[in-house]
């Protein structure tokens, strides 16, 4: 789906294969491309509304809170807080329709529970015996494209020109089963995640192992990552920086 957004495959209809693809993995497209489209110019700043859907929360309270859903929710937060981010501002509604969005929405919902029945009448299953794995695959499809985005950019925010904020994404280092998984699952997104940012005309993904991290990327184990979610979770508010460091 963000491949397609950015137009990567070739000989192929870019804009159909994004809207197939947002259909498969539950996500609105319209909410994605209008918060997208602040991400590649405002990274690593509070603008980016694709990492930060709301801004900067000032209450310590509510920061908590809002983190704990991110981290529990996945991108089913996101879908949330980024729809309500493209009600409150007219600038990011140029690249989406709240009615279309809302229409997507019911389409895919009104399709699924039509699935989700005749799965139950053909196998002589309850509504809920279908409707129960279905769910929990969704969540857990949002929890890992959540956290794809959050071990990258969560808790980083970077006070300088786009070059520096571009260097600032993080690349999650493999080392150890749980990271070696987590790169599998996300398809190498994270370990060199920084070349999307710093040549974003190549589509770097698939063949990263041709390409070399440069001199200034920041690395970051999986446990470092589990202590930026703690830090979050505690509410404390992402670090401000110009530099860059390896953790």
């Amino acid at each position: 789906m963000h491949e397609a957004s950015h137009g990567y495959f070739p000989n192929t209809n870019n804009r159909i294969a994004y809207k197939l693809l947002s259909l498969n993995l539950f996500m609105d497209p319209h909410i994605f491309l209008a918060t997208h489209a602040t991400h590649h110019v405002a990274v690593n700043t509070w603008e980016d509304r694709q990492n930060h859907p709301l801004g900067k929360i000032e209450n310590p309270v509510m920061r908590r809170v809002l983190n704990g859903l991110e981290i529990l929710l996945g991108d089913i937060y996101f879908i949330i807080a980024g729809t309500v981010a493209v009600w409150r501002d007219p600038g990011l509604q140029k690249n989406s329709s709240v009615l279309a969005g809302l229409g997507w929405n019911l389409t895919w919902m009104m399709a699924l529970t039509g699935l989700l029945g005749a799965s139950a009448y053909t196998f002589d299953l309850q509504f809920w015996q279908t409707l129960g794995p279905v769910l929990l695959g969704v969540w857990l499809c949002a929890l890992v494209l959540r956290h794809n985005e959050m071990v990258q950019h969560a808790g980083v925010i970077v006070e300088a020109d786009l070059a520096a904020r571009n260097m600032a994404t993080r690349n999650l280092l493999q080392m150890g089963i749980a990271s070696r998984l987590f790169l599998f699952l996300t398809h190498d997104d994270p370990a060199k995640h920084v070349l999307h940012h710093t040549m974003t005309s190549h589509y770097s993904r698939p063949f990263n192992q041709h390409y070399s991290l440069p001199n200034e990327a920041v690395l970051i184990t999986l446990s470092g990552y589990f202590r930026v979610l703690g830090g979050l979770l505690r509410g404390h508010e992402p670090q401000t920086t110009g530099q860059h460091r390896r953790r």
